[in-house]
């Protein structure tokens, strides 16, 4: 965005429908286009009238996945339902902020580097919370119910899961900060095979999943096994590029 639109942005009144024609298209992750960065228009444009920075918004995100951990040790076990609704609903209010971020940054001409290194950052911050309140609530649950075993099976699962995401997440950044035009001529290599499989790791799938727990709780782990695998075959991609130089 040049230096005049910039400022033509900032100066006249912004409308819902900048919002919507400022929506993000690039993206491959088609649930997540369909659903977070859809809802998150309207809360752009509110966030706008009310004058929030999108770095403020950033923090947010953080703050509530971190709110979702700590409600995930305080929730009844005697109420499965309600206590796997409520991690839900507080994950996807995390990643609605996520994006509603990148989409006042990018209508209002806002962007900046410190904005995406901050919006990473918390990204690294809020999932493994979100993800970890979904293991602890589980673990509290079979304990409670006498599975101890299985309580123990699925939190150290639950860890292996959130160090698999971490490992995968700083591969990323190391491959994208130090090797800015590899990544940006690799990226272009992706084809369909590639892409379903990123959708098939998208943290939203991963907040959808939270609900498969409602009708079986073993099919949701498996969801997250097969999330695991694909994400330990990107992190491998990510090395065979760098060293393929």
């Amino acid at each position: 965005m040049g230096t005049a639109e910039r400022s033509e942005t900032i100066d006249r009144v912004l409308t819902l429908r900048d919002f919507w024609r400022g929506r993000n298209l690039e993206s491959h992750l088609l649930i997540e286009r369909l659903t977070a960065n859809n809802l998150s228009i309207g809360l752009a444009f509110a966030g706008y009238r009310l004058g929030m920075a999108a770095n403020m918004l950033s923090v947010g995100s953080g703050v509530i996945g971190i709110v979702a951990l700590l409600t995930a040790i305080v929730l009844p076990v005697e109420m499965p339902a309600v206590s796997v609704v409520t991690i839900f609903a507080l994950s996807q209010f995390a990643l609605l902020l996520d994006c509603v971020d990148g989409q006042l940054a990018r209508v209002t001409g806002t962007a900046s580097e410190y904005g995406a290194f901050l919006d990473k950052a918390i990204d690294f911050i809020s999932m493994p919370f979100q993800y970890a309140a979904v293991f602890v609530y589980a673990y509290r649950y079979y304990t409670g119910i006498g599975m101890t075993p299985v309580a123990e099976a699925v939190l150290l699962f639950g860890f292996i899961f959130i160090l698999g995401t971490l490992a995968r997440f700083f591969t990323w950044q190391i491959f994208y900060s130090a090797f800015p035009e590899k990544y940006e001529y690799t990226k272009i290599k992706d084809n369909y095979v590639t892409i379903l499989i990123k959708n098939c790791m998208d943290h939203q799938v991963s907040i959808f999943n939270i609900l498969i727990a409602l009708i079986s709780p073993i099919t949701c782990l498996l969801v997250f096994f097969l999330q695991l695998l694909l994400r330990a075959a990107a992190y491998i991609r990510y090395l065979r590029r760098v060293r393929s130089g």
